[in-house]
């Protein structure tokens, strides 16, 4: 049997960016560390993490000390309440994952309604929901529930981080055809 290993094997940016944030966490901050949920998709390597002392939480209410907030992103209500305990916090939210947040809130604060590509139950998507303060928004998986959508002027659209750009392309070509402002 041959086996090839890819030339860009690894994680990406986003979660390499959060194991350093929170190797450096280990080596300087003083007290308890928890991640709030596991800090990456890699049992392993949450493992190892744990063995040198950062924990994972389960919900803000089992932290004490400093939480890091994953590369996936939280919840504003999540981040608000980490600050009123008296959290230290480490935002290991990818850069990438802030993009939909900022648009989120950016459009929310226009008046559009916010379509969000996605799926409703990942965490990415959990957090950048908390950001349409308007609460004006649906989370779609694709192009054929465009028609589900209720009927508005000003629809913005934004996707998921790990979305296919095609998959994205075919809910804004859907929704032009029906919304008068996209």
């Amino acid at each position: 049997m041959k086996v090839k290993v890819a030339t860009a094997a690894g994680v990406c940016f986003g979660v390499e960016r959060a194991l350093n944030l929170s190797e450096k966490a280990l080596g300087e901050v003083q007290g308890p560390i928890s991640s709030l949920g596991p800090l990456i998709h890699n049992p392993q390597t949450v493992e190892l993490l744990s063995e040198r002392g950062l924990n994972v939480a389960d919900e803000l209410g089992q932290v004490k000390g400093t939480v890091v907030f994953r590369s996936h992103g939280v919840t504003v209500d999540t981040q608000n309440k980490a600050k009123e305990q008296g959290l230290g916090i480490i935002d290991a939210t990818c850069p990438l994952v802030k993009v939909p947040q900022n648009f989120a809130r950016k459009l929310s604060d226009a008046g559009y309604f916010v379509v969000i590509v996605g799926d409703t139950h990942h965490p990415e998507i959990l957090g950048v929901k908390s950001y349409v303060a308007n609460g004006e928004f649906a989370v779609i998986k694709n192009a054929d529930e465009v028609a589900s959508l209720p009927p508005k002027d000003k629809v913005g659209v934004i996707c998921q981080t790990t979305l296919k750009r095609s998959v994205f392309d075919d809910v804004v070509e859907k929704c032009k055809a029906r919304f008068k402002e996209v």
